[in-house]
């Protein structure tokens, strides 16, 4: 393996993990407002937010840079069903946007995260070692891909958030 392309499978290691701690965070702050009874909307809020603006766009970055690679090194089907998860997790996150109930949000915000985390898991643990050991592809070079995706992403959604032309906006 070339020490660039374990660069790279360290960097994605370490975005997982930061997204995944960053919605698990995020869960936790969520259920602590219910469990005491305060106001849930502000964590349901700032957890949706991330689920949308961090998770969901690096899901759409993965499916248009990582997966197309790993389906043509023999796992079409392990691509198949986790694109079906990144559906499911947009699907989720819409319904939970949804939620008002305190108790529900916490529940299908418990339940998210489980996804997310299980989904995490099997990009580390089959679909990595897997790209690292495909003749011919370079997980750097994904990564870069995925990196302008993700980049591109991120800039739609914030533009959707402030419709104001970047010109216009308060730096």
């Amino acid at each position: 393996m070339a020490a660039r392309d374990e660069r790279a499978r360290q960097a994605i290691l370490r975005h997982h993990a930061e997204l995944t701690d960053g919605v698990g965070s995020r869960v936790a702050s969520l259920a602590g407002t219910v469990t005491a009874g305060e106001p849930h909307q502000a964590a349901l809020a700032d957890l949706v937010a991330y689920l949308v603006d961090d998770v969901l766009t690096h899901a759409l970055a993965e499916e248009q840079s990582l997966y197309p690679a790993a389906a043509a090194a023999g796992l079409a089907e392990q691509v198949e069903a986790m694109v079906a998860e990144h559906r499911e997790l947009d699907l989720g996150v819409k319904a939970l946007a949804r939620t008002v109930d305190g108790p529900e949000a916490a529940g299908r915000a418990e339940a998210l995260a489980s996804l997310f985390a299980t989904h995490v898991a099997a990009e580390n643990d089959v679909l990595l070692p897997a790209l690292l050991a495909a003749e011919g592809t370079s997980l750097a070079d994904l990564l870069s891909v995925m990196h302008e995706r993700y980049t591109a992403a991120q800039a739609l959604a914030e533009a959707a958030r402030d419709p104001a032309p970047a010109s216009e906006r308060p730096i």
